[in-house]
C-alpha cells in the first residue's frame, strides 16, 4: 500500500500505523484486565460495608483468591476472543483520528486503472500530504464492550454510599480489618522505612 510513497512519507506512514496498532491492541486488551479491576472493585465496596469484619485472615483470603479467580476465568475467555488489528483497520483508525474523511492513505490500496496515471500521481500526491499530519488519538479504555453492565460504576456507587452512610473513619477501619489490605500497608510502610535507612546510611557513610 505504501510503496506508491517516497521514502521518508514511507516512514512516517509506518510509525503512526505501529502507534495506531499499540493502542488498538490496549484497548481490545481491556476484556483481559477489566475483570481484574471489577474484582478489585468490588472487594473495596464490600470492605467498606464491613463485609470482611467478622471473618478470619484465612478466610478472607479464600474471599480473594476467589475473586481473583472468577477475574482470571473471565479474562482468559476474553483474552481467547482477541484480534490482532489488521493493517486495514490500524489504518482507518489513524485516518479517523487525523481528521481525514476521504481515506487518502486506504486509497492507496487501489490499482491504478490503465490511462489513469495521472490521476494515480495526484491521488499519491494527497496521501503523501496527509501522511505528514497523521496522528493517533488517545486510547479508548475499551471498558464498554469489556464491562457491558457498567459494574465498576455500580461499585463505586456502593462504595461512595458506605462513606456517606457509615463515615470515612469508620470506612477506613473496616478496610483496614481486611487483612489482605493491613498487610499490604503495613508491607507498604516497612519498605519506606527499609529505603530512608538505606539512604541515610547511603548519606551518612564515611567517605574516603
Amino acid at each position: 500500500m505504501s510503496d506508491a510513497l517516497d521514502t521518508a512519507s514511507r516512514r512516517r506512514l509506518n510509525r503512526a500505523l505501529r502507534a495506531g496498532w499499540r493502542v488498538m491492541l490496549w484497548e481490545r486488551a481491556a476484556v483481559v484486565w477489566a475483570p481484574f479491576l471489577i474484582a478489585t472493585f468490588a472487594l473495596i465496596a464490600a470492605a467498606c460495608w464491613g463485609a470482611f469484619t467478622p471473618l478470619t485472615t484465612r478466610a478472607q483470603l479464600g474471599v480473594l483468591g476467589a475473586a481473583f479467580l472468577i477475574a482470571l476465568v473471565f479474562a482468559v475467555h476474553g483474552g481467547l476472543k482477541i484480534r490482532l488489528p489488521k493493517r486495514t483497520e490500524t489504518t482507518r483508525r489513524v485516518e479517523r483520528d487525523s481528521g481525514f474523511e476521504h481515506a487518502p492513505v486506504s486509497l492507496l490500496a487501489d490499482r491504478p486503472a490503465v490511462g489513469d496515471h495521472a490521476l494515480w500521481a495526484l491521488q499519491v500526491k494527497r496521501a503523501a500530504e496527509a501522511v505528514r499530519t497523521l496522528r493517533v488519538g488517545p486510547a479508548r479504555a475499551g471498558l464498554a464492550a469489556a464491562d457491558p453492565f457498567a459494574l465498576r460504576y455500580a461499585l463505586l456507587v456502593v462504595a461512595a454510599l458506605a462513606v456517606w452512610a457509615r463515615g470515612p473513619d469508620t470506612v477506613r477501619t473496616a478496610l483496614l480489618d481486611f487483612r489482605p489490605t493491613a498487610i499490604a500497608v503495613a508491607l507498604g510502610h516497612r519498605v519506606a522505612d527499609a529505603s530512608q535507612i538505606a539512604v541515610k546510611t547511603w548519606v551518612t557513610r564515611p567517605r574516603r
